[in-house]
């Protein structure tokens, strides 16, 4: 009779790794408040973008930034 994993506890099922899915801008913004957290420079600047105004937002969001700047 063959041995195995799959035989010796059949009624458990076998599964592969899960995939760990792409983090998200609130996983990335959580990252900078938790203790011992943080970012990678090269990370930090993907995520945020200083308008010409001064104002800093989001990658994500400067497209909806109104700017305030003058000229």
């Amino acid at each position: 009779m063959p041995t195995g994993p799959r035989l010796v506890l059949p009624s458990i099922l076998t599964r592969e790794r899960p995939v760990k899915a792409p983090e998200t801008v609130l996983d990335q913004l959580l990252k900078l408040d938790s203790w011992g957290g943080g970012l990678p420079e090269a990370e930090f600047q993907e995520l945020f973008v200083k308008c010409a105004c001064g104002i800093v937002v989001t990658n994500r969001q400067f497209e909806e930034h109104t700017c305030i700047r003058q000229g």
